[in-house]
């Protein structure tokens, strides 16, 4: 086993969810899978590499995608039962051949009007 190590200097922004208001999610706007996480194209993009988000509320939801083609943003629907919380983190790290090349900030969102788990 061996470790990489990124100093905060060096983390990408966060992952940003839409629609959100000023860091509020509104539940009503994000159900049935119409809630997306948002990565924006970061220096040292390359194809091969695989972008993993992670949004940590109701539980852990991760989502995945791998760069076949370079554009300005990537982003993924998010499944809402995550979102049943309070509060929401969001973040991501960037992944080659098995290998953490980056991670991002983490951003915290509160979240609106969810239903009970």
């Amino acid at each position: 086993m061996h470790d990489i190590y990124i100093s905060p200097k060096e983390a990408l922004p966060a992952p940003t969810v839409t629609p959100s208001h000023n860091g509020v999610i509104k539940f009503g706007e994000v159900e049935g899978r119409k809630g997306r996480i948002v990565v924006h194209s970061y220096p040292g993009i390359a194809l091969g590499q695989r972008v993993v988000c992670r949004i940590e509320g109701y539980g852990t939801l991760f989502v995945s995608q791998d760069i076949k083609e370079l554009h300005t943003k990537y982003e993924a629907a998010i499944n809402e039962h995550v979102l049943k919380s309070t509060n929401v983190k969001v973040s991501f790290i960037v992944q080659q051949g098995g290998e953490v090349l980056f991670e991002s900030e983490e951003r915290i969102y509160t979240v609106e009007g969810f239903p009970a788990p």
